[in-house]
């Protein structure tokens, strides 16, 4: 059985496909607010973002609304860092988002810059009081 050229296109797509695959996925990627639990399930985070619902190519200002999973409570006095990640492409944006603790459980990440259309994860970790990680993923457009 030899190569297939009308195949390549198929098997392509199958392969990008599986690279955008992987956990800490959003359900609602790409869709207004998404909602999502840290890697140990002891964080539930909003994400929304501005000036657009939904990340898109440029810079944007995300949002992390964190309260904790088994009470609701707004977790304060974190520290975050981001980084903007293309699976399929295998890089990221070329600069890191600056971060900043707004109050009342909400974090604002800065110049978050998502320079071409497709799947990107935001890689969030989180320290402080509560160590963790979490990746919201976006399509863009």
């Amino acid at each position: 059985m030899g190569f297939r050229p009308h195949l390549a296109p198929l098997s392509a797509l199958v392969l990008a496909l599986a690279a955008c695959s992987g956990a800490h996925t959003a359900s609602d990627a790409g869709i207004g607010a998404t909602s999502l639990t840290s890697e140990s399930g002891a964080l539930h985070i909003e994400v929304t973002s501005a000036p657009n619902d939904s990340p898109s190519r440029g810079s944007n200002r995300i949002y992390f609304d964190v309260s904790a999973e088994d009470g609701g409570e707004p977790v304060e006095g974190l520290a975050m860092q981001m980084v903007p990640f293309m699976p399929a492409m295998g890089h990221g944006s070329g600069s890191e988002p600056s971060s900043s603790d707004v109050g009342s459980g909400r974090y604002e990440f800065d110049d978050v810059l998502l320079t071409m259309p497709g799947v990107w994860e935001l890689r969030t970790t989180i320290d402080g009081a509560q160590s963790d990680y979490v990746a919201p993923r976006f399509d863009v457009r």
